[in-house]
């Protein structure tokens, strides 16, 4: 598919097929045609607005270079600097429509400070989304809403400092401020080797009081924990 959008046979804006009607085409499980849906978004090549379907996305096409020219640079058409995700593609409508709903019905306890580990309402609703898409079994009292993606490291470096871990290890090539943060809460930090598996978790010592993974997008090179490598960590 990439290939037609690249050589224009499918030109953007085109709508395609969903993916339970393109996995009966096919003949494939929808979980596959999903998640090669979900990579090509991800590429650049669809655009996947739910309740919108997916079309295919305007992609840049550099302009041949001039015979015996010095070539011009260009503005990319894609910016690939980690951390900075497309806005763009956030569902303002569904997100308006969700806030007015809630908000027209909601207590007025709710406009407070609330509960430090987030409303009771959201927490619930977590429990039977997880269930269903992460296959884990959890109460709302063992479920706690942060303000950002790394706030959780930052509690969880407390809390193990507090409970008498010095060790904490972490993936190595991974991100800066992961390190920064576990340091900062007290442990020392070990490097934790990663190759085409994601990370080494046989590299694990008795020493080591815990250890911070990524089990599904590994930063930077992008691998998920291979299956045999988490059931070695539950295990």
């Amino acid at each position: 598919m990439c290939t037609a959008i690249r050589e224009g046979r499918l030109s953007p804006g085109t709508r395609l097929p969903s993916t339970r009607g393109l996995s009966r085409q096919l003949g494939l499980a929808r979980g596959t045609v999903t998640a090669a849906y979900d990579q090509l978004a991800e590429e650049g090549y669809l655009t996947i607005r739910p309740g919108s379907g997916t079309t295919v996305a305007h992609i840049s096409k550099p302009a041949p270079a001039s015979a015996g020219r010095p070539t011009t640079p260009t503005t990319p058409g894609h910016d690939l600097r980690p951390g900075l995700p497309d806005v763009s593609a956030f569902p303002t409508r569904a997100w308006l429509a969700a806030t007015r709903r809630v908000l027209g019905t909601a207590r007025p306890e709710v406009f407070g400070a609330g509960d430090p580990q987030g409303h009771v309402e959201l927490r619930t609703a977590l429990v039977g989304y997880l269930g269903r898409t992460r296959g884990v079994v959890t109460t709302p009292d063992q479920i706690v809403i942060i303000s950002g993606y790394y706030r959780g490291p930052s509690l969880l470096s407390g809390v193990l400092a507090a409970t008498g871990i010095h060790t904490v290890a972490i993936e190595d090539p991974g991100h800066k401020l992961f390190r920064d943060v576990v340091r900062r809460a007290g442990p020392t930090v070990l490097p934790l080797p990663v190759d085409h598996r994601g990370a080494r978790v046989d590299a694990l010592t008795s020493d080591t009081g815990a250890a911070f993974l990524t089990p599904t997008h590994q930063y930077p090179t992008g691998v998920p924990l291979h299956s045999q490598r988490r059931q070695a960590l539950s295990a």
